[in-house]
């Protein structure tokens, strides 16, 4: 996927910010170190918040705050420390995943605090608010007797969020506000939670990627599998697009492209290994899907043979060796009987994955009897 060295520069086929994404999001899930520099000072600036005794936290709104709230701050000091110049950069991005529990509503912001339903209510209006407003506090529109001010907060708000407010009741009691991180479902912060609100505006890829993940075969299959997907494998498609070669055509059977859905499934030599499956017991679909829904179709679908998700990958990943033997001058090295050695590799690494697993399990087992050795016992 990668390669190259100071002296030697080679391809990237897939780009940093795709193997920087989520496994669910396409990606490889490989930090970005920009962006966990940002989530680091996110951190800071969410501990800004939640502890405000610390002595460090003291120091820095004593010394640029003056007196004000510290998410107000927005206006960047030329003259003030790294850290401080960094909190600030990045508090527009750990606001979003600031929110709050409303108790008395005497701490919270009404229009400029996520209390709601995680939404920042000056963003939801239906006209503008009057400035001597937007500071006020939840508990400026709440009345012991009354209720909600609906008067005022009918004039700005749209109809399902009025519905919204029906439903919620501030506490009567002396019960305080309090901040919680709802960038996560726990309420607590973590560096991956700051690092998808860094990156929420470039996701791109839309469904789940986890199922590659979860096939059962060797990992350098899945990775070839991942590509794949992506359309990075270098086909002579790929390697025209990318100015390597002067033609598109297959080497092999001389078709005009030898795109991926040609390389792994029409092209002579990727028929003759399928079809050599089938007198040996070994199928698979064959749907008309194109090529990412016949993938996904062969390994996600329940199938008669449970082990056919592994085969079906194990006979892609070798489709793909033998046209790279061919087109690169090691023909030699392709099997004749194609049909037994693959049978033979399917053996070969079925049984290597269940001994792996049987391993694993065993691990867990060793893991599980030290915990319960260890547990106290009951009264």
């Amino acid at each position: 996927m990668w390669g190259g060295t100071s002296i030697e520069r080679k391809l990237h086929l897939v780009g940093w910010d795709v193997v920087t994404r989520e496994r669910a999001e396409g990606g490889l899930g490989l930090r970005n170190m920009r962006q966990l520099n940002s989530a680091f000072f996110m951190k800071l600036g969410w501990r800004l918040e939640m502890e405000p005794i610390a002595l460090w936290v003291r120091v820095l709104k004593a010394k640029y705050c003056k007196g004000r709230d510290w998410d107000i701050i927005v206006a960047r000091r030329y003259s003030c420390s790294n850290v401080w110049r960094s909190i600030v950069e990045t508090l527009e991005l750990t606001t979003k995943g600031v929110g709050a529990t409303v108790g008395d509503g005497r701490r919270t912001k009404f229009w400029s605090h996520r209390w709601i339903d995680g939404l920042l209510l000056r963003e939801q209006v239906i006209r503008p608010i009057p400035v001597e407003q937007l500071n006020k506090r939840v508990s400026d529109y709440w009345s012991t007797s009354m209720g909600w001010d609906w008067r005022q907060i009918s004039r700005y708000l749209p109809f399902n969020l009025l519905q919204r407010f029906s439903s919620f009741e501030l506490i009567n009691e002396e019960v305080g506000d309090k901040r919680i991180w709802i960038a996560n479902k726990i309420g607590k912060f973590s560096i991956k939670s700051a690092i998808k609100i860094i990156r929420e505006e470039d996701t791109r890829i839309l469904g789940d990627w986890n199922w590659i993940w979860r096939v059962r075969a060797p990992h350098r299959i899945k990775t070839f599998l991942w590509l794949v997907l992506h359309s990075k494998v270098l086909s002579n498609a790929e390697r025209f697009r990318r100015k390597l070669t002067q033609s598109p055509s297959c080497v092999i059977c001389s078709a005009e492209v030898e795109d991926l859905d040609h390389l792994l499934r029409s092209c002579p030599n990727a028929i003759e290994a399928w079809q050599g499956l089938q007198p040996q017991g070994v199928t698979g679909s064959t749907n008309n899907e194109g090529l990412y829904g016949w993938i996904q179709h062969n390994i996600t679908r329940t199938h008669e043979d449970p082990d056919w998700p592994t085969k079906f990958l194990v006979t892609m990943w070798y489709i793909w060796k033998w046209r790279c033997m061919h087109c690169f001058g090691t023909r030699g090295e392709v099997p004749r009987e194609k049909d037994l050695f693959l049978l033979a590799k399917f053996r070969e690494i079925i049984t290597a994955l269940n001994q792996d697993e049987q391993i694993q399990g065993i691990h867990h087992m060793e893991r599980g009897e030290i915990r319960i050795r260890w547990e106290p016992p009951m009264d």
